[in-house]
């Protein structure tokens, strides 16, 4: 599948400052194409930034700055438990992960949609 990632005031990484989003470029965009458009850099935004974003036409945004540092700090924090192993130092990780994950499936309104094939 085909998609288009655009540039609307959206930044890989961390944003230093606060990000101004142009999310009237953004529904124009859609309105001119025909592809889910796609958000770089999404770690750093509010909820409702995200809720924004993707009502003026975003369908996929990319968040792992914030998962993969919140996972390396459990991580660090597990390796120097009195009996850390690396049974408790993967399980911190997957926690990360999926606390993050939950949180997004929520904010993004996706929580429960997806369809297992059977």
């Amino acid at each position: 599948m085909d998609m288009l990632a655009v540039a609307f005031g959206n930044a890989h990484g961390l944003y230093k400052g606060e990000p101004q989003l142009d999310l009237d470029l953004v529904r124009e965009i859609r309105r001119r194409v025909d592809v889910p458009l796609v958000m770089h850099g999404g770690t750093g935004l509010t909820d409702d930034q995200y809720r924004e974003v993707i009502a003026a036409g975003i369908s996929k945004i990319n968040i792992a700055t914030v998962i993969v540092n919140t996972a390396t700090e459990r991580m660090i924090k597990a390796a120097n438990e009195e009996k850390a192993s690396m049974f408790s130092i993967s399980e911190a990780v997957k926690q990360a992960f999926r606390e993050w994950s939950l949180h997004f499936y929520e904010v993004f309104g996706t929580m429960g949609k997806a369809e297992m094939e059977k």
